[in-house]
This record gives C-alpha cells, sequence and structure tokens, in this order.
C-alpha cells in the first residue's frame, strides 16, 4: 500500500502549521511592543500602504 502521499501532506501541513505559528508570533510581539507602532516597525512602505488603506477605509 503506498502511503507517500500521507507523508507529502503531513509534511505540507506541519511547514504550513509552522509558518502560521512565525506570523502569529510576530504580530503578538509587533502588539506588544510599547510605543512602536506596527508601521514604524514594519519600515516606510508598509507604514506608507497601511496610511493610504486605513485613509481609503474612511473615505
Amino acid at each position: 500500500m503506498d502511503t507517500s502521499y500521507l507523508r507529502e501532506a503531513e509534511a505540507y501541513w506541519t511547514r504550513t502549521a509552522n509558518l502560521w505559528d512565525q506570523v502569529f508570533t510576530a504580530v503578538h510581539d509587533l502588539i506588544s511592543t510599547p510605543g512602536v507602532s506596527f508601521a514604524t516597525r514594519m519600515g516606510p512602505p508598509v507604514g506608507q500602504q497601511l496610511g493610504t488603506t486605513c485613509l481609503a477605509h474612511w473615505r
């Protein structure tokens, strides 16, 4: 019985879970840093994009 697809699925979902964990940890760290905004920490291009997105949302 060929079960290689199960090993491939396990590897895929492990990579996916690890990526999600890294992203959630990074977001948590950014949110938890007092006095530092998300846009400041991520750099000017992200800050500009966030500012434009937020401004467009409120118009």
